[in-house]
């Protein structure tokens, strides 16, 4: 049976005359996007709206070539676009855009937080990026990344 390794490991050279040592493994535990991420969270919950808008904007600039600046009116603009997954009559059309339903309280749906939320949740799981749609079969579809249509 052959083990491989996930981690990236380093070579620490213990005798240099022989060349011989061990390997060294460092396991990151948070990454900074994850970090940047949960601190844009952090910023939705407490009614910090610019500044979320800023870090996500960060993110989303480190991952995509786009020219894009989120705003908290942006981003409620292009969610009240967006349907809810299931919400047809027949509750056949899936969306990315789910109904939250937390234990702690956010705003009602179509508020500035919820959008953000949504916006947040989505980037979280890179279905929601600029330039790129996720339709409800998981496929990406590229879309023009000049474009207003960012998410």
């Amino acid at each position: 049976m052959l083990l491989l390794m996930k981690l990236p490991r380093e070579m620490e050279i213990v005798n240099t005359t022989t060349g011989s040592g061990h390997l060294c493994t460092l396991n990151v535990d948070f990454t900074m996007d994850e970090a940047l991420l949960n601190r844009a969270e952090a910023e939705i919950m407490l009614s910090q709206n610019d500044v979320a808008c800023a870090d996500m904007t960060i993110w989303m600039k480190n991952f995509f070539n786009t020219n894009v600046t989120l705003t908290p009116t942006s981003v409620q603009t292009y969610f009240k676009t967006v349907p809810y997954a299931y919400a047809d009559a027949d509750k056949m059309v899936p969306s990315f855009m789910k109904h939250i339903s937390p234990r702690f309280t956010i705003g009602v749906e179509g508020s500035v937080q919820e959008s953000l939320l949504q916006c947040l949740l989505n980037s979280s799981y890179r279905n929601c990026t600029p330039g790129f749609a996720l339709d409800g079969y998981q496929t990406l579809q590229h879309r023009d990344s000049t474009s207003s249509d960012w998410c």
